[in-house]
């Protein structure tokens, strides 16, 4: 009996698969040498502004509090989740902020941890919509960007909340320490904090899992709605800090002051995921479903 002998490979099989790889690999970092190019340009046509430690102290102050919110809400696209209602969340907690240390006269850390518990309390109940009632989250994100938008009209009429703010609620988004701006310091200090949270805690592998698939984490004993509704509060706490740091800022709480970080703050989050996290459940497409 005679050995047959496998057949040849086919080199042209293997050509379309290179392809798809250099695609894939330009479509990762094509983003960076973007940006790579972009710096260069600018370098070359002002090279006695743009290549300075003063213009990136500005460049990394003005991206501090969208990357706040992007990070937060990359929390929730882990999940397959959308948080449509970052904007306002923000907006009221900029108003909060700034109400209850001017109408009520609270101390700075007082208010501002009522105003991120109001935000925070936004995202439980997105997740309760969710997780239990099984509402889109977005349907149930949109709906709820109307629902504290409305709040916030009701709370402030429509005008921004004004005074004198203490020093150091003035330091939270004026200050600086050693050169670098307060919210940068802020912003790098809450992005280790989550990717702590997502790579080094049984919290962040349980994400993972649901992100992956809810149903075969719920069979491995996770408790998938809690875990969505935790998430949901993690995104809204973050659009909740940055709206603190946007009234510190512009010394005022303004109730619109959030309402043009959303689609930064998705682009933001889609671009991170694609370029440094190839695989996630962003980079997948989960999202899409």
């Amino acid at each position: 009996m005679e050995a047959t002998s496998a057949p040849p490979a086919d080199s042209t099989s293997a050509r379309p698969r290179r392809r798809h790889l250099e695609g894939t690999d330009l479509m990762r970092y094509g983003t960076l040498l973007a940006l790579a190019l972009a710096v260069l340009v600018f370098s070359v046509l002002k090279p006695h502004q743009f290549p300075s430690v003063n213009n990136a102290v500005i460049i990394l102050k003005q991206g501090a509090v969208l990357t706040v919110v992007a990070v937060g809400l990359t929390v929730a696209l882990i999940l397959g989740d959308f948080d449509l209602s970052i904007g306002p969340v923000a907006g009221l907690a900029g108003v909060l902020a700034a109400g209850f240390i001017i109408q009520t006269g609270l101390a700075t850390p007082a208010a501002i941890a009522l105003a991120l518990g109001a935000a925070a309390v936004v995202g439980a109940l997105n997740g309760v919509f969710v997780a239990y009632i099984r509402v889109s989250a977005f349907i149930a994100t949109l709906g709820m960007s109307s629902v504290v938008a409305g709040g916030i009209f009701w709370y402030t009429g429509g005008a921004p909340v004004r005074g004198v703010f203490p020093v150091s609620f003035y330091a939270l988004g004026r200050g600086s320490f050693l050169g670098v701006p307060a919210p940068v310091l802020i912003m790098l200090a809450y992005a280790f904090v989550l990717w702590v949270l997502l790579n080094h805690t049984a919290l962040g592998r349980h994400m993972k899992a649901v992100g992956g698939s809810s149903e075969v984490a719920r069979l491995a004993g996770v408790a998938v709605a809690r875990v969505r509704i935790l998430s949901f509060m993690i995104s809204a706490v973050s659009a909740g800090l940055a709206g603190v740091l946007l009234a510190a800022t512009l010394g005022l709480g303004h109730p619109q002051a959030g309402d043009g970080l959303l689609l930064d703050a998705f682009a933001a989050a889609f671009l991170g995921a694609v370029t440094f996290r190839r695989g996630s459940s962003t980079s997948r497409g989960r999202w899409w479903r």
